[in-house]
C-alpha cells in the first residue's frame, strides 16, 4: 500500500529538495564515528542516495538491514512543475453562443408517478443524439433546426472546444450553461483525490453497471442548508428564539431557523474534512473560473455563504457545499439550487451523458471536464452508464437568501456588521 505513495511522492520530493532546496544539506553538528570507526561527513546532501545508503546502512539499530534501494530511484523523474494559483491559473479564453433555443421558467412535468417512463424515454432520444464535432458544427446544427422536435438531442463534449470555455445563453441571453476543460495539473490532482475517496469510502469506488438488476448509487451531500426555517417575522425581540415558538404549534425544532450543517457532515466530520482538503485547490479553481466568467452570477451566490452562522465556511465558496455521487445514475428531476450548479466528474467510465429534456442538449462529460447550468430551471438526468463513475457537483441552497435578507426574520436577534 506504499508504493504508490513512495513512487508520486517521495521519489519526486527527493528530486525536489535536490533542486528547489528548501532543505538541500544536513550539517552535522556532533560528528560521532560509524561502526567502522570512521567519520561521518560534516555536510549531507540529500541527493545523494548513495552516501546516504552507505551512512545508515552502518548505523546499529539491532534488527535486518533495510532492502537494497528500488531501481525506481534510479529512474528520471519527470519534470517538477506545482500546481499554480488558482488565480494565475491560465484559464481558456471564453467562447460566448446565443442558441435559437428560448429557456422559460416553467413547472417540471416530471412526477413520482412519471419519472421512470419520462427518463427512459429521454434516454432512448439520447442515445440517438446528434453528435457535434466543432463548436461551428454546433452553431450550424443549432440554427438549421437540428434541435426542431422534443426528442432531437444535441451531443457536445469537451474535444469540440478547441482551446475555449463555452458559454450558452438562449434567444434572449439567459445563462443556459457553460463548459471548460482545467489545467492538466489540475487533472491530476482528481486522481489523487480520488485516492482520498476510496480511503474514507472503502468499498464503494468498484466498476459498476447502471442497467443492473439490483443497482443503486450513493449520494453524499457536505452542504449548509437552510430549507424549512421558520420565519421569524413578528417575534418579539425581547425574548430569545429559543424560547419562543407558535401557540399552534407542537414540536419545534430550534435547529432549523438558522442555516445548519447536513447530517452527513456532522456526523462524518473527520471524512468530511479529509475530502475537503484533497479538493482545495480545485474548488478554488472553480471559484476563480466563475468569477472570471459569470462575475454577476459569481456575487449573487456567494451572499449566502459570506452570512453562515458562526463564521462557518464552505470549502467549495462562494457555493455553500458539495454533494459526492458514487455510481451516480440519475432520473429526470430538477434541483432545489440557487441559480446554477458545477458538475465534475471523475474517475474512467462509458456513457453517463447528463441530459437535458427541455433544451435537447446531451454533454458527454470526461474527467477534467466542468459543466455549470441552471439546474434549477433544467430538468435532467443521466444515461446509463458502465466502469467506474464519481461526481462532484457544488450548489448553494435557495433559502439561504431569507438568511441572508434579514435572518429569515430573526434580525432583530442576530449581530451583523452593516458593510
Amino acid at each position: 500500500q506504499w508504493l504508490p505513495m513512495v513512487q508520486r511522492l517521495m521519489i519526486p520530493l527527493n528530486y525536489i529538495c535536490s533542486y528547489q532546496g528548501w532543505l538541500q544539506g544536513l550539517k552535522i553538528i556532533h560528528n560521532p564515528p560509524d561502526a567502522a570507526g570512521c567519520q561521518i561527513p560534516m555536510t549531507l546532501t540529500f541527493n545523494d542516495e548513495a552516501q546516504l545508503d552507505c551512512i545508515f546502512d552502518q548505523v546499529e539499530t539491532n534488527t535486518y538491514r533495510l532492502p537494497t534501494r528500488s531501481k525506481l530511484w534510479q529512474q528520471p523523474v519527470p519534470p517538477w512543475q506545482p500546481v499554480r494559483a488558482a488565480a494565475q491559473a491560465m484559464l481558456p479564453p471564453l467562447r460566448k453562443i446565443r442558441t435559437p433555443l428560448k429557456l422559460e421558467k416553467t413547472k417540471c412535468l416530471v412526477t413520482k408517478k412519471n419519472r421512470n417512463e419520462v427518463t427512459e424515454t429521454h434516454r432512448t432520444y439520447a442515445s440517438k443524439a446528434v453528435l457535434v464535432t466543432s463548436l461551428e458544427d454546433f452553431e450550424e446544427k443549432l440554427h438549421r433546426g437540428g434541435k426542431s422536435k422534443p426528442r432531437h438531442y444535441i451531443e457536445i463534449n469537451s474535444n469540440i472546444l478547441n482551446g475555449h470555455a463555452l458559454h450558452l445563453s438562449d434567444v434572449d441571453g439567459k445563462f443556459m450553461g457553460l463548459l471548460f476543460k482545467v489545467p492538466e495539473e489540475y487533472r491530476q490532482m482528481l486522481v489523487h483525490a480520488l485516492e482520498h475517496i476510496h480511503a474514507v469510502m472503502p468499498g464503494e469506488l468498484k466498476d459498476d453497471d447502471s442497467c443492473a438488476e439490483f443497482f443503486r448509487y450513493l449520494s453524499v451531500h457536505y452542504v449548509w442548508y437552510a430549507r424549512f426555517g421558520e420565519s421569524g417575522k413578528g417575534s418579539p425581540a425581547d425574548v430569545h428564539p429559543d424560547h419562543l415558538k407558535k401557540p399552534d404549534r407542537g414540536k419545534v425544532n430550534i435547529e432549523q431557523r438558522m442555516p445548519r450543517e447536513s447530517k452527513e457532515l456532522r456526523d462524518n466530520h473527520e471524512e468530511y474534512a479529509l475530502l475537503a482538503e484533497a479538493f482545495a485547490d480545485f474548488f478554488d479553481l472553480i471559484r476563480v473560473a466563475l468569477k472570471a466568467y459569470l462575475p454577476e452570477k459569481y456575487d449573487e451566490i456567494k451572499i449566502v455563504a459570506d452570512c453562515l452562522p458562526f463564521g462557518g465556511s464552505s470549502p467549495a465558496y462562494p457555493f455553500t457545499g458539495f454533494v459526492l455521487n458514487i455510481s451516480s445514475c440519475t432520473w429526470a428531476h430538477r434541483d432545489g439550487d440557487k441559480i446554477m450548479c458545477f458538475v465534475i466528474p471523475l474517475d474512467r467510465f462509458q456513457g453517463g451523458q447528463l441530459g437535458q429534456i427541455e433544451i435537447g442538449f446531451c454533454f458527454d462529460l470526461q474527467m477534467g471536464d466542468v459543466l455549470a447550468f441552471p439546474s434549477c430551471d433544467i430538468t435532467h438526468f443521466n444515461c446509463h452508464f458502465t466502469g467506474r463513475r464519481v461526481t462532484v457537483v457544488l450548489h448553494t441552497d435557495p433559502k439561504g437568501d431569507a438568511w441572508a435578507k434579514d435572518c429569515n426574520g430573526w434580525a432583530a436577534h442576530v449581530v451583523r456588521v452593516k458593510a
